[in-house]
């Protein structure tokens, strides 16, 4: 089920039109530090840490 909840929150934080505590709500987390502790344990860095890296992705890929 958390691993449900992991890619629903990926799948939101790729599209980049929600708030952390937005996404964390809606993913069904208690709120948004325990999503970050989660999300941390399982892709190696946090929510905002991975917004940002998709963002700086494709950013490069437009040049």
């Amino acid at each position: 089920m958390r691993q449900l909840r992991l890619d629903f929150a990926c799948t939101e934080l790729t599209r980049g039109r929600l708030s952390l505590a937005a996404i964390a709500e809606a993913a069904g987390f208690a709120d948004q530090s325990h999503f970050t502790r989660v999300f941390r344990r399982r892709m190696g860095l946090t929510p905002g840490a991975y917004r940002a890296q998709l963002l700086e992705n494709r950013s490069c890929t437009k040049d």
